[in-house]
């Protein structure tokens, strides 16, 4: 028997034959205690395989949710069991020089980003691709401490730019992820996050941005769409376009970069605790 099981049933055996006065078990026969000591090994064996499961099931739904913050440091070298060494093998691709916590990765289309407001909320994709880490998740990363935001997108001609905002907030769940606040802009791609500031998140089956936009469904994605008739002054989680050429505001889009009829071919999105 496993030596974890022997243990337990040590121990629960003791607790039941410990109440028991010497005297009580005179008298006995010995096939009687052996059959009883048999009945407790089997259900201390099932308590044991049940929270065994349990365990595991417990384990997948944070393999599921749990992510680390590269501002954290975190150095895992604990034991792992073998089910989770790939996927600690993985947690590196969410990070990148300087403690940035990518947060969302677009580069080829293999990920559906049409999707609706729970998967939005609790993240989805493949953190070695395309993934959108979850927005309860950004919103318990950032909601205590100031984090900047970077923006990396690329196009189809190869040109790498950026936008850095110092001071990104998100609300809760509760005010729907409202864009609370974005601090100063910095760098090379042009600031076209700012149109949506105040602005709820929208998704297909949660649209904030009123019945006559319709802007999730409009442009195929969620975002933080603005109150306008056009909706967006970019969009990031939007219908991968293989070609840079599309129909207005659709694709991944960032105004100020390169226009509405513009798919870019890349982007990430990363945080960063701002060190006071």
């Amino acid at each position: 028997m496993d030596p974890a099981k022997v243990f337990a049933l040590g121990v629960f055996s003791g607790l039941i034959l410990g109440k028991c006065q010497r005297g009580d078990l005179r008298g006995v026969p010995l096939e009687l205690i052996l059959a009883r000591l048999a009945d407790l090994e089997a259900r201390v064996e099932d308590r044991f395989e049940n929270s065994l499961v349990q365990l595991i099931s417990r384990m997948e739904e944070l393999e599921r949710n749990v992510m680390v913050s590269c501002s954290a440091n975190v150095v895992i070298n604990a034991p792992i069991l073998p089910h989770y060494s790939d996927y600690i093998s993985k947690l590196p691709a969410l990070c990148r020089g300087g403690k940035w916590t990518v947060i969302q990765r677009r580069l080829d289309g293999s990920e559906n980003f049409f999707r609706n407001w729970a998967e939005y909320k609790r993240g989805f994709g493949d953190i070695r691709g395309e993934f959108w880490m979850g927005l309860e998740f950004l919103y318990r990363t950032i909601r205590a401490e100031r984090h900047e935001l970077l923006v990396v997108l690329e196009d189809f001609a190869g040109t790498l730019v950026h936008a850095c905002y110092d001071d990104f907030h998100i609300g809760s769940e509760a005010d729907s992820y409202t864009l609370e606040m974005l601090g100063e802009y910095c760098d090379t791609a042009g600031d076209s996050l700012r149109d949506h500031l105040g602005m709820p998140f929208s998704t297909r089956d949660k649209d904030s941005s009123g019945e006559a936009n319709d802007c999730a469904s409009r442009h195929r994605g969620a975002w933080w769409f603005n109150a306008s008739k056009y909706c967006i002054a970019s969009h990031l989680n939007g219908e991968y376009s293989k070609t840079a050429k599309v129909a207005e505001e659709m694709g991944l889009n960032w105004y100020e970069f390169r226009g509405d009829f513009y798919s870019l071919k890349s982007c990430e999105m990363m945080i960063r605790r701002v060190d006071s």
